[in-house]
């Protein structure tokens, strides 16, 4: 079985009671990722991933940034037994931001600490797929 991003949405519903919540909130995420992205900045989403920029190295042609790397955390794969195919180095990554918990409460309509409790929710719902076989597809575009 694949779990999609309807898949989260309908698990972190039944588990909170609230489809429109859980859709706000990841479109919220979706809009935060792509505005820190687009600002040139790698973005943290605390217990679940990276969104990262590579730095090129002093060998390369063009010196800049290179391209964008996704990286599950570390303590994710801890928690849920899991690895990612290929590591990601910390030597040429651009440091990562931390996702603001009020940007998105403020872009979901939803206070603070239920955009904790549900972003919380979703990492768990994520991890227990991953645990159970499944292959999971997050789409991160605001189409779905």
């Amino acid at each position: 079985m694949v779990f999609t991003i309807k898949s989260l949405l309908s698990d972190v519903a039944a588990s909170t009671g609230s489809l429109d919540e859980a859709t706000r909130l990841w479109q919220a995420v979706i809009s935060c990722v792509e505005d820190t992205l687009l600002a040139g900045k790698s973005v943290l989403i605390p217990g679940l991933c990276r969104f990262m920029y590579i730095k090129t190295g002093p060998r390369d042609l063009l010196q800049g940034v290179k391209g964008r790397v996704f990286a599950l955390e570390a303590d994710f794969l801890r928690a849920y037994h899991c690895s990612m195919r290929v590591s990601a180095g910390k030597a040429m990554m651009v440091p990562c931001l931390s996702v603001n918990y009020s940007k998105l409460a403020v872009l979901s309509g939803l206070d603070k600490d239920r955009v904790r409790t549900l972003l919380a929710m979703a990492t768990k719902l994520i991890g227990n797929a991953i645990l159970q076989g499944d292959a999971v597809r997050i789409n991160l575009s605001s189409h779905f």
